[in-house]
């Protein structure tokens, strides 16, 4: 008898070790304040117990969802939802654009931008009378602003909700006049630079949403007053805050699709077949090409089939058109099958202006980010950087010109990705999403 009650106490005691065998989060290591409001993308994303998909689940979450993210590491965000709270992939995560209170604008002599709500906190930037800024809330006299692209706090004691002269603003923003009609021609295209932005049925921030817009969507925009824009977008025509549009009528890219014709570049083997270098670099430089003239941009490409302009004419190309960038796509090879990754050059001369080489710099850390993030190599090895390097394209344009290595063709799991059209999508969409990035924060 007293056996068994051992066996019996020993298989209990292995019971609950089993339960225990996954490590257990530290909830506690994760900060009270929460980073935001985020929506989930994928089709629908399972909350898990703990960062892992060992972890069983809590909840099935929708496309559309909006949780409360505390924390993202390694892969994973710490979440609340319903009551609930645990663990989802942040892959499938997009933060939620802040609902604005509008457009402000300063009474005071000056008033010093802050980096927190009170007079000890250091200070931004300094506001003259009459600038306009974007309040997201107001909380014990402080504001919480945008001014450009820095973010902080002012005292609201100094602030006036901005009212464009003959309009009737009301304290929710709305103007009181009748829907523009999208019927005219005057209108403009303007870039969405928030990752989640919502359309509104009428200029305020309670009103109803009628579709969420994301980064690097294209509207047409036909008006503008009190801080909110009227917008189309496909069929849908509405209202976003017009603090997350970006303008970029006008300007020209000239994309490079590296090598082509006789000089097929470096190669690799996949399956018995073997993938040339030129042929992936122009499938994707075709992509960003059309996601380019999507958003309003002009685009102008060195080659767009299987040929071979010299270098000097590819500068000459990206020089007769005036063009602002120039980004030249290439795939990297290694004597080495276990080197992988991406990599970003730009030139070190100041060829055209003193500040080429700083606004080349600029591009290439943007696009170096976003590619890196796409190929899967966010952060670690895989994520090379961005360096100088003597290359003919980068020394003898005279726009912000990189040269990006989307990755190795003589590393097996690089080449699998880059030979995929999936992958070629997610670069052209990362290199685009870089030039979005650089004329929003340059």
């Amino acid at each position: 008898m007293a056996k068994a009650r051992r066996i019996l106490l020993l298989s209990a005691v292995a019971f609950l070790i089993s339960l225990c065998a996954l490590p257990q989060p530290n909830e506690r290591a994760y900060a009270a304040t929460s980073l935001g409001q985020y929506q989930v993308t994928a089709t629908a994303l399972y909350m898990r117990k703990g960062p892992s998909k060992n972890y069983s689940s809590i909840a099935l979450l929708k496309k559309g969802t909006k949780v409360t993210v505390y924390s993202i590491k390694n892969g994973w965000a710490y979440i609340s939802y319903g009551g609930k709270k645990g663990y989802a992939s942040s892959q499938y995560l997009k933060k939620v654009a802040a609902a604005s209170l509008g457009t402000y604008t300063v009474t005071a002599t000056s008033l010093y931008m802050r980096k927190g709500p009170g007079k000890n906190y250091g200070t931004i930037a300094l506001l003259k009378k009459g600038t306009k800024v974007t309040v997201y809330s107001i909380k014990n006299s402080w504001a919480y602003i945008q001014y450009g692209s820095k973010k902080g706090y002012a005292s609201s004691k100094y602030l006036k909700k901005y009212t464009k002269t003959g309009s009737t603003a009301s304290s929710s923003g709305t103007t009181g006049s009748t829907t523009p009609s999208t019927g005219s021609s005057s209108y403009q295209y303007e870039v969405v630079t928030a990752s989640a932005l919502n359309l509104r049925k009428s200029p305020g921030s309670g009103s109803t949403i009628l579709k969420v817009l994301y980064y690097g969507d294209k509207v047409k925009v036909y008006s503008v007053s009190n801080g909110w824009a009227y917008v189309a977008y496909g069929t849908a025509k509405g209202y976003v805050s017009a603090s997350y549009l970006l303008n970029l009528n006008g300007k020209t890219i000239c994309i490079d699709a590296g090598h082509g014709g006789s000089d097929p570049g470096a190669s690799g083997k996949l399956n018995g077949s073997t993938i040339y270098e030129k042929t992936i670099n122009l499938a994707v430089a075709l992509k960003v090409q059309s996601l380019l003239q999507n958003s309003g941009l002009k685009t102008v490409m060195t080659r767009t089939g299987d040929t071979y302009p010299a270098l000097s004419q590819r500068v000459s190309i990206a020089k007769n058109a005036k063009a602002n960038l120039f980004i030249s796509i290439h795939s990297n090879t290694s004597s080495s099958s276990s080197a992988y990754g991406v990599e970003t050059f730009y030139p070190n001369n100041n060829n055209g202006t003193a500040s080429r080489v700083t606004n080349s710099i600029k591009l290439a850390s943007y696009v170096q980010a976003r590619v890196a993030a796409a190929m899967g190599y966010a952060s670690g090895y895989g994520n090379r950087g961005y360096f100088y390097k003597d290359l003919h394209v980068l020394r003898e344009n005279t726009m912000p010109a990189i040269l990006v290595e989307l990755g190795f063709l003589s590393n097996s799991t690089d080449l699998k990705k880059l030979a995929s059209a999936t992958y070629q999508s997610k670069n052209a969409q990362a290199i685009y999403d870089g030039i979005i990035d650089y004329y929003k924060k340059n």
